[in-house]
C-alpha cells in the first residue's frame, strides 16, 4: 500500500498560470539532439566502508491499526533534539496512518515492563534498565541505535544529532517514510506491526548540509543539517570570516602586519614577526581570545572556521614567500597560525573540563583549502605523500575545508579529468586527520542553465569519503528558494547518497521521477534523459562546455530553438497527465503542477534570452510577462550568484 502525502498546502500553485505550450514557429518536433551514454555508476568504485549495520524484520506485534494504538513515543523532556526527533516521529505517523501517537515525557523513577509499549528515545536509565548497552561501533555525533527489547523500541545516540537520523529511520522501517522535497512524501506501508530492530547506522558523512536553499520542513525531513548546527558563526559569519576576527577597521592601524600587502588578506606570518610579544603573538592571542568567547557561548557546537576572504591574492611579503618556497604553499602558514590558536584553546578546554570534573570537550579550528592556500605542503615518500616536515601536520583538533573550485564537476573526481583535485584531497590526509569537503553543483554565471553533475555525484561522494572526509556541502543556488534543470533531483540524490554514498544513482533517480511527478513520470523523465545527453553531446562538441562552475553556457549555438521548444512540449504533455487528479486530489494536483511549472523556467528563459528576435514584440512582452509571474510565485529571485532578476526585468520592461 503507497499512500503519498502533500505536505506543503501550496495554496497559491493552485492558481498559478502556465503559458509554456510550444510557441509558434517551432518546426520540426525532432529535437536537435545526439544522446550518448550518460555516466552510471561504476562497480570498481563502490565501497562498503560504512557503518550501516540494518537488521530490521517484520513481527505481529501490533503498532498502529483499526485507528487507533496503545503506542505511546516517551522522550528525555532534558534533551531539546530527542524531544524535536519525538515530535517528528508522531507528525509523520499521524500523517502517515490518521493516528495520532502521544509523547510523553520521561520523569525520575519510570519504569518500563516488557510489556508496555513505548518507543523510547533517550532516557539513557531505561535504556540501560532494558539490559541495552551502546554497541562498539563508532557512530560519532550523527549517528544512532535503534533496538526492540520487549514490546518496546529504544533509539540512542552519543550525539544529539544522532535523534534526528534515528527518527528518519525509524519512519521508514514503520511506515515507509521517504521525503523527496519538501511538498513530496510517501509512505508505503500501514505501520499496522512494529518491526523488530537491531540497527546501528552512522552517515558516510558525518555532517552533511544541502547546497540549495532548503526550507526548514525539507532540511529535517531529509536528514540534512543546518550549517549553524555544525559550526560557530564568528559575528555572524562562517566562511571567508577571518576579518570578522580581525577587523581591519580595529586593528590595522595600530597592527598593520596582520594583514596582506594589498590588505585583502591576513598575513599569517605577521610579515615574520615572531620575536616573543611581538606581532606574530600578538595576533595569535587576538585570535585565541574571540574563540574562546565563541566556545563558551556556544556549549552545543563543535568547530568553529577561521577562513580566508574570497579572493585569490595572498600575503607577498618577504616571510610569506619563504613559506612558500619552502612549503609550495601557503597553506603551510596557515596551519602553522591554526595550530598556535588550538593550542591555546585546547588548553582552555582541558581547564573547564578540570574544574567542572567532566570530560574535555571536543572542539576544531577549520580553515579553507581554497584558491591559492589549495594545495598541501607535502612531499612525495616511497610512492606515498607526507607532510614536508612536522610543523605542518595539523594538530588532531584542527581540520582543512577542501573547496576544489577549478574541479569539472561534469566528471567524477576518478575521472583524469579531475586528476588535480584528486591529489590535493588524497594529499591533504597526509597532513590532516579532519577533512572537509566543499564541492559545488551549480553554474554561478548562468543559474537557469543546467549544470551536468547529475550522474558523476555519486562517484564523487565515494572518493570523498574513501579518502577520509567527515563533512560533505556540496555548494549550489543557496540563494534561490527553487531551482529549476531539475535540482529538485540533485536536492535528493544529495540526502541520500551523502549519508550512503553505496546509494546507486541510477535506482535514486528512478524513485524520485516516479514519485516527485507521479502520473507526468513519463513525460518528465525523458525530459531529463534528453537533457543529460544533450550536455554530454555539447561536452563531445564544444571544448569549452564542461563542468567548471563559470562555464559560459548561456548560448544560442548550445540550445535550438526547436529542442527547447520540444522540451516544453514535454512539459504539455506533463500538464495533460496530472490532469487524473484536478478535482479528485486537488492539493496533488496543484503540487504536481508546481513541480512541472519549476521545470519549465529553464526552457521557457533560454528561448527568451538566446532566441527573442524571432519572436514578434507582442508574442515576447506577453512571454516574459508570464515568465515573471511564474518566477514570482516560485520565489526564483537571481539570474546568478551576485544578480537579482530585477535587473533582467528592467531591460525586458515587465
Amino acid at each position: 500500500m503507497k499512500i503519498w502525502k502533500n505536505v506543503l498546502m501550496l495554496a497559491m500553485a493552485a492558481i498559478i498560470g502556465v503559458t509554456c505550450a510550444a510557441c509558434s514557429g517551432c518546426g520540426s518536433k525532432t529535437p536537435d539532439i545526439k544522446p550518448i551514454a550518460t555516466v552510471e555508476d561504476k562497480e570498481n568504485h563502490t565501497t562498503e566502508n560504512g557503518l550501516h549495520k540494518v537488521s530490521v524484520n517484520e513481527s505481529n506485534r501490533t503498532f498502529i491499526a483499526d485507528n487507533t494504538t496503545e503506542y505511546k513515543i516517551l522522550v528525555d523532556g532534558t534533551e531539546e533534539k530527542a524531544v524535536t526527533a519525538a515530535s517528528f516521529v508522531s507528525r509523520r505517523l499521524q500523517e502517515a496512518t490518521g493516528v495520532r501517537v502521544a509523547v510523553e515525557q520521561y520523569t525520575a523513577g519510570k519504569t518500563i515492563g516488557s510489556a508496555d509499549k513505548y518507543v523510547v528515545i533517550g532516557c539513557p536509565e531505561l535504556f540501560e534498565a532494558a539490559g541495552l548497552t551502546m554497541p562498539t561501533d563508532d557512530i560519532g555525533q550523527t549517528g544512532y541505535y535503534i533496538k526492540s527489547s520487549g514490546n518496546s523500541v529504544y533509539i540512542a545516540a552519543r550525539g544529539v544529532h544522532g535523534y534526528q537520523n534515528a527518527a528518519i529511520s525509524f519512519l521508514k522501517h514503520t511506515v515507509g517514510y521517504e521525503m523527496y522535497a519538501s511538498d513530496c512524501v510517501v509512505y508505503e506501508k500501514t505501520g499496522e506491526t512494529l518491526p523488530d530492530f537491531d540497527v546501528v547506522e552512522n552517515p558516510d558523512f558525518e555532517f552533511h548540509v544541502p547546497g540549495n536553499q532548503v526550507d526548514g520542513d525539507a532540511l529535517y525531513g531529509m536528514g540534512f543539517l543546518n550549517t549553524e548546527d555544525i559550526f560557530v558563526a564568528v559575528d555572524g559569519a562562517l566562511w571567508h570570516n577571518s576579518f570578522n576576527y580581525l577587523p581591519p577597521d580595529d586593528y590595522k592601524d595600530e597592527h598593520p602586519d596582520w594583514y596582506s600587502n594589498a590588505g585583502t588578506q591576513l598575513c599569517y606570518t605577521a610579515h615574520g614577526k615572531y620575536g616573543e610579544d611581538d606581532e606574530y603573538d600578538k595576533m595569535v592571542d587576538t585570535v585565541v581570545g574571540v574563540v574562546i568567547g565563541l566556545v563558551d557561548a556556544n556549549p552545543d557546537i563543535t568547530n568553529v572556521t577561521f577562513t580566508q576572504q574570497d579572493v585569490t591574492e595572498q600575503c607577498g611579503c618577504a616571510a610569506c614567500s619563504e613559506i612558500i618556497d619552502t612549503y609550495g604553499s601557503i597553506s603551510a602558514a596557515i596551519i602553522k597560525f591554526c595550530n598556535r590558536v588550538n593550542a591555546e584553546v585546547q588548553a582552555h578546554l582541558q581547564e573547564q573540563a578540570a574544574a567542572n570534573g567532566t570530560a574535555k570537550r571536543e572542539f576544531n579550528i577549520l580553515f579553507f583549502a581554497y584558491q591559492a592556500s589549495e594545495k598541501p605542503p607535502v612531499k612525495t615518500e616511497n610512492g606515498k605523500y607526507a607532510a614536508i616536515d612536522d610543523s605542518v601536520v595539523c594538530d588532531d583538533n584542527v581540520g582543512v575545508i577542501i573547496a576544489p573550485i577549478n574541479a569539472y564537476y561534469n566528471q567524477s573526481f576518478y575521472h583524469e579529468d579531475n586528476l588535480s583535485a584528486a591529489i590535493n584531497i588524497e594529499s591533504w590526509s597526509a597532513c590532516c586527520k579532519k577533512l572537509y569537503l566543499w564541492l559545488y553543483e551549480t553554474n554561478y554565471s548562468h543559474y537557469f542553465y543546467p549544470f551536468n553533475s547529475y550522474d558523476t555525484t555519486v562517484d564523487t561522494y565515494r572518493f570523498c569519503f574513501e579518502n577520509g572526509a567527515i563533512f560533505m556541502f556540496n555548494d549550489g543556488q543557496y540563494n534561490q528558494a527553487n531551482v529549476t534543470h531539475f535540482s529538485k533531483l540533485k536536492e535528493y540524490v544529495d540526502a541520500k547518497a551523502e549519508f550512503d554514498v553505496g546509494s546507486n544513482y541510477n535506482d535514486l533517480t528512478d524513485d524520485f521521477f516516479k514519485n516527485y511527478f507521479r502520473a507526468a513520470e513519463a513525460p518528465m523523465r525523458l525530459f531529463f534523459d534528453e537533457l543529460q545527453a544533450h550536455m554530454r553531446y555539447l561536452e563531445s562538441e564544444y571544448s569549452t562546455v564542461n563542468g567548471n562552475i563559470f562555464c559560459r553556457i548561456a548560448q544560442s549555438q548550445y540550445w535550438p530553438k526547436r529542442t527547447l521548444n520540444h522540451w516544453l512540449e514535454l512539459c504539455d504533455e506533463a500538464y495533460a497527465a496530472i490532469e487524473v487528479y484536478r478535482d479528485a486530489e486537488p492539493v496533488l494536483y496543484s503540487t504536481l503542477k508546481k513541480h512541472i511549472l519549476i521545470e519549465t523556467i529553464f526552457p521557457r528563459f533560454a528561448l527568451i534570452q538566446l532566441h527573442g528576435a524571432s519572436y514578434a514584440d507582442n508574442e515576447l512582452r506577453e512571454m516574459r510577462r508570464q515568465f515573471r509571474a511564474d518566477a514570482d510565485s516560485l520565489d526564483i529571485t537571481h539570474l546568478d550568484e551576485w544578480t537579482t532578476l530585477e535587473e533582467t526585468y528592467k531591460s525586458w520592461k515587465v
